[in-house]
């Protein structure tokens, strides 16, 4: 089973914990520092149950997402961050 979450960049960039769904209601996973786009984790035990009784795996794939709106510091913020390149 697979699932798409979106993050804020400065949460893949930083790290941060997260909450994906799942079949058996959400979940708080642990994002690592410096996750890109695509990206995907595996909840073992966290997706679709099978017939003996255990349940599958589900893997959640990040992707990055941006606020509708950024403030005036976080534009800012962002222009820096992209001289330091």
């Amino acid at each position: 089973l697979r699932v798409k979450v979106d993050v804020l960049p400065w949460d893949a960039a930083l790290g941060a914990e997260i909450s994906v769904p799942s079949p058996s209601g959400p979940v708080a996973v642990k994002l690592p520092a410096c996750t890109s786009a695509g990206r995907r984790l595996r909840l073992a035990g966290r997706g679709l149950p099978r017939k003996d009784g255990t349940h599958g795996n589900l893997f959640a794939e990040i992707t990055l997402s941006l606020p509708e709106k950024l403030s005036p510091q976080q534009l800012e913020l962002f222009r820096k961050l992209k001289e330091t390149e």
